[in-house]
């Protein structure tokens, strides 16, 4: 991906770029994959073109360990064969993030709530009859929806229950983050978070069709974090799905 940005105002950007994916697909399972999945496998190359389009605005007290502000994109791609793409879609992307501290501790730390929203969408047109699996969005996992399994939700093939994505996501996150252990900056009198626990509920819906999404079918999922935020962010998440599906 290639992108140029201009700055409107403080904080706001616009971005516009060209994307270039080559996928290839090879030495799939004997005993049985998705069927979309084997669309790709007869073609020597999946070759997906396009122009990209963004606005972002960020601003956050910390880029790393955030405990107040806003992150907010909206995106889209157009594949088309006119510039080079085996496959016409477009997508569309809406993710935004919302920091705030609860209240100031006696040592001078901030408990904080953090909120996420993301959703998207994908429409083939003209001779397309469906994105390609390799494009296609799949829910489950830690950036996703901790405690199932990676890809682990949505819809499944029948014969392989391989996961077969979808062109529709949503997903998001409620989150609070408690200090554990703080320490006192070097030369100032700022403190300096060190561990961190918290807990979390985390939601999202994942539909095959374009622009669709069946609220019945939500699947939700609940848990503690427990992690490193100085020197370095790790983290370690410990979810447990609560409504669930085949």
């Amino acid at each position: 991906r290639l992108r140029l940005g201009r700055r409107i105002g403080f904080d706001p950007r616009l971005w516009a770029g060209f994307v270039v994916q080559d996928v290839e697909v090879s030495d799939l399972d004997e005993d049985g994959v998705p069927l979309e999945l084997y669309d790709q496998y007869d073609r020597e190359l999946t070759r997906l073109y396009g122009l990209s389009f963004d606005l972002s605005s960020r601003r956050v007290d910390n880029q790393l360990i955030p405990h107040d502000g806003y992150s907010l994109a909206l995106g889209s791609v157009f594949y088309s064969r006119h510039l080079g793409s085996e496959f016409d879609i477009t997508t569309a992307e809406l993710r935004g993030d919302w920091y705030t501290p609860t209240w100031t501790t006696d040592e001078g730390t901030q408990p904080v709530l953090h909120l996420e929203f993301n959703i998207a969408a994908q429409q083939p047109y003209d001779e397309t009859p469906r994105v390609p699996y390799s494009a296609r969005y799949f829910l489950g996992g830690t950036n996703s929806l901790r405690g199932y399994q990676f890809r682990g939700v949505g819809p499944m093939a029948t014969l392989s229950r391989e996961p077969r994505g979808g062109e529709t996501q949503m997903f998001g996150t409620f989150e609070w983050f408690y200090p554990l252990h703080a320490t006192t900056q070097p030369g100032t009198y700022r403190k300096l978070e060190v561990l961190r626990g918290g807990l979390f509920f985390d939601y999202g819906l994942l539909d095959p069709e374009s622009w669709s999404l069946n609220f019945d079918e939500l699947r939700t999922s609940a848990g503690f974090t427990l992690g490193l935020t100085y020197p370095i962010p790790i983290t370690l998440n410990f979810g447990y799905p609560i409504r669930e599906f085949d």
